[in-house]
C-alpha cells in the first residue's frame, strides 16, 4: 500500500524567440498548496458581448518556473521516487526482490519510449535490520501537448551535459546508490518500450531487424493464475555499470530513430499504384520519375499563385525533412515549422501559434498526420512529398 496520494507537479516551459510569453502566475502560499493561475484575454474582435472564462487556476504539490534548471526538476520529482526503492527492515538469506522503475511521457495519440528498470537483489547473509529493495513499482509520467518540453524534462537535451532528463539522472543516481552497498549483490534489467497508437513495441529486441515500427513484434499483456501481470516480447537486457545501462538507453533511441525513418519502400498503398514503373524481385517499387516530374510542376503552379509567400507553410516533423524545409522556406520565403507541430495551429484562435496560411507542404503524409488533418477543417489545400506507403487522406497534390 503507498502511504501518498499521486504527486502531480507543473513545469512552466520557457518562451520562445518569436513567441509572446503567456500570462500566468504562481500562488505559492495558497494553503501550502501552490496553483497556477493562467489568464487567457479576451479577443476584442468577438463583439462586446463575449462570456469566454479569461482566468484558469490549477493546484499542484509544486509548481516548477520556467527558469527552472533540470538538476531541481530531477531532486524534487524524480530522486524521491527513486529514493522510496528502500526501506528498512530484516530479511532471510538466499532471498530476493525486484522493483520496477518506470519513466514515460504522454502527449496526444503517442507514449513516448520508456525505459523500465528492474532491479533484482540477492543476499548473502543475514543481517540486522539494513537498507533493502522496497518492491513497489514506481513510475513518473509527464503528460502535456506536443512541443510543451516532455522529452527535454524526461530525456534531457543533446546540447550540454547538465540538460540531462529524468532517465539519465535516476540510473546514475540508482547505481551509486548500489556500488555503496558492498555487503549485497545487486542485478539491474533495463527494457526499453514503446508504446505507439494503443501498442507496445520492444526497441530493444535483438532478434529482428525491423525498418519500421509497425514491423517489430508487438508486446502483449498477460496474466496468470496468480493475477501476475506478463509482458510478452518485451525483452530483459541486464546491466552491470551505469555505463552500460545508458548504452541500451541510446540503443533503444536509436532503433526508434530508424524504425521512424523509411528505409526501403516495400509497401505499397493502393492511391499510389498509378506511380509504380515496377517491382523488383527484392519487393522494392520503382516510382515513375515522370510521374514525380508531372507533380512536381503541378505544385510548382500551385506554389507560385500564393502571393504573399509567408502563406505558404511547410512542415517537416521527421528529422530528415526539416533542414530541407528550413533552406525551402529561407529561398521562397515561406513559413516553416520545424519539428513538432503544435495541434491547434489552424483551428484554435486562441493560442499564440495559430496560423492561417493559404497552402500547406508536407514532407511525410504519416508523420504530419495531424497539420494535413487541421487543414481539412479549414479547406486549405495541401501538397505531401510521399513514397509508396504514404497514406494521401486529406492530400490533394501527391509528389512521389
Amino acid at each position: 500500500m503507498v502511504k501518498q496520494t499521486i504527486q502531480i507537479f507543473a513545469r512552466v516551459k520557457p518562451p520562445g524567440r518569436k513567441r509572446q510569453q503567456g500570462i500566468y502566475s504562481i500562488d505559492e502560499d495558497e494553503k501550502l498548496t501552490p496553483s497556477l493561475e493562467i489568464i487567457l484575454p479576451r479577443d476584442l474582435a468577438d463583439g462586446f458581448v463575449n462570456n469566454k472564462r479569461e482566468c484558469y487556476r490549477f493546484k499542484f504539490q509544486r509548481i516548477f518556473d520556467h527558469d527552472a534548471k533540470q538538476e531541481i526538476i530531477f531532486e524534487n520529482i524524480a530522486k524521491p521516487v527513486a529514493e522510496s526503492f528502500y526501506r528498512t527492515q530484516s530479511t532471510k538469506p538466499n532471498t530476493s526482490q525486484w522493483v520496477n522503475c518506470e519513466v514515460r511521457e504522454s502527449g496526444g495519440e503517442q507514449l513516448s519510449p520508456s525505459p523500465l528498470l528492474r532491479i533484482g537483489r540477492a543476499f548473502q547473509q543475514p543481517t540486522l535490520p539494513f537498507i533493502v529493495l522496497a518492491g513497489y513499482n514506481s513510475t513518473i509520467f509527464a503528460y502535456g501537448q506536443t512541443g510543451s518540453g516532455k522529452t527535454f524534462t524526461i530525456t534531457g537535451g543533446a546540447e550540454r551535459y547538465s540538460d540531462r532528463g529524468i532517465i539519465p539522472r535516476t540510473l546514475s543516481y540508482i547505481f551509486e546508490q548500489l556500488q555503496k552497498d558492498s555487503s549485497k549483490i545487486y542485478t539491474t534489467h533495463i527494457s526499453y518500450l514503446e508504446i505507439y497508437n494503443e501498442c507496445g513495441y520492444d526497441l530493444l529486441d535483438p532478434r529482428h531487424e525491423a525498418s519500421r515500427l509497425e514491423d517489430m513484434p508487438k508486446v502483449t499483456i498477460l496474466e496468470d493464475p496468480d493475477q501476475n501481470i506478463h509482458l510478452k516480447n518485451l525483452s530483459l537486457h541486464q546491466a552491470m555499470t551505469e555505463e552500460e545501462a545508458l548504452n541500451l538507453l541510446f540503443l533503444g533511441d536509436t532503433n526508434r530513430m530508424i524504425a521512424e525513418e523509411p528505409l526501403g519502400a516495400t509497401n505499397l498503398d493502393f492511391q499510389l499504384e498509378q506511380y509504380i514503373y515496377k517491382r523488383k524481385s527484392d519487393g522494392i517499387y520503382i516510382i515513375n520519375l515522370k510521374r514525380t516530374w508531372e507533380k512536381l510542376l503541378l505544385a510548382a503552379r500551385a506554389i507560385v499563385t500564393i502571393e504573399n509567400p509567408a502563406d505558404v507553410s511547410v512542415i517537416a516533423s521527421r528529422n530528415t525533412g526539416q533542414r530541407a524545409v528550413l533552406k525551402f522556406a529561407a529561398a521562397r520565403g515561406a513559413t516553416p515549422i520545424a519539428g513538432r507541430f503544435t495541434p491547434g495551429t489552424f483551428t484554435n484562435q486562441i493560442q499564440a501559434a495559430f496560423r492561417e496560411p493559404r497552402l500547406l507542404v508536407v514532407t511525410d503524409p504519416r508523420a504530419d498526420h495531424q497539420p494535413l488533418m487541421e487543414a481539412s477543417y479549414v479547406n486549405l489545400p495541401t501538397i505531401a512529398l510521399c513514397n509508396t506507403a504514404s497514406p494521401l487522406r486529406y492530400v490533394d497534390i501527391a509528389i512521389p
